[in-house]
């Protein structure tokens, strides 16, 4: 158990307004991200 609960300290925070934003932006249709975003997000996280 000791284990899962270091894990758990490490997972990073939830921000759980955010989510509902984006997601309720995903249904409506009008969440757009730039290819340039993405790629920076995905390079960042390299």
């Amino acid at each position: 158990m000791e284990i899962y609960h270091d894990q758990i300290q490490h997972l990073p925070e939830i921000r759980k307004d955010r989510v509902a934003k984006i997601q309720r932006a995903i249904q409506e249709g009008s969440y757009s991200v730039t290819a340039k975003e993405l790629a920076d997000k995905l390079v960042k996280e390299l």
